[in-house]
């Protein structure tokens, strides 16, 4: 099954403004989730299909996803990664989707040893969540890296997700190296 030649135009359209709170109970009405997904360890692509086949047995449905690109590590030595954005829709609430995003990390071969970045088969983020601003220990969204990373900016006006302001899209721009890493998804 090849996940990265399949394309979903349709636009998902985020819901009125939300407060910030976390319950581990179900959201009633389905939210627009962003996620980053990349490897850079083993088989990347494989690492990525296979991320990307479970997302909908963690709730995450009415998946699409963006090109792929490959970015020079940040932070750290290795080798490069392979990286995509994806979106959809979840009735779980911020909390437990990010327990199972980290699940499916552990169980694709992700460790995590101690702070700091490493290579890894597998690192799954939560980009955006509707348009709920979240800060707690365990959890920032909108995700801090996003006007960081030129691929995830890349990703998520590919998929219709709503950007941070221009100077921070341009400024990321401008300092990291991204390549496109093949066709669609």
């Amino acid at each position: 099954m090849n996940l990265f030649s399949a394309t979903w135009r349709r636009r998902v359209s985020l819901g009125p403004e939300q407060s910030v709170r976390f319950c581990d109970a179900p959201v009633r009405n389905r939210t627009a989730v962003w996620l980053s997904l990349g490897s850079n360890l083993g088989d990347r692509r494989r690492n990525l299909e296979r991320a990307l086949a479970a997302l909908p047995g963690l709730g995450i449905e009415r998946l699409r996803t963006s090109h792929l690109y490959r970015t020079a590590p940040v932070g750290m030595r290795g080798s490069w990664f392979l990286n995509c954005v994806a979106a959809g829709e979840t009735a779980l609430a911020p909390r437990p989707l990010l327990r199972r995003l980290q699940a499916l990390e552990w169980k694709l071969g992700r460790r995590r040893l101690g702070p700091g970045y490493r290579a890894r088969t597998i690192d799954l983020d939560l980009l955006l969540y509707g348009n709920r601003r979240i800060a707690t220990r365990e959890l920032r969204v909108p995700h801090p890296a996003i006007g960081q990373r030129r691929f995830l900016l890349l990703g998520l006006r590919e998929l219709g997700a709503p950007l941070p302001a221009p100077a921070t899209v341009a400024a990321a721009v401008r300092r990291q190296s991204v390549h496109a890493a093949g066709g669609k998804r």
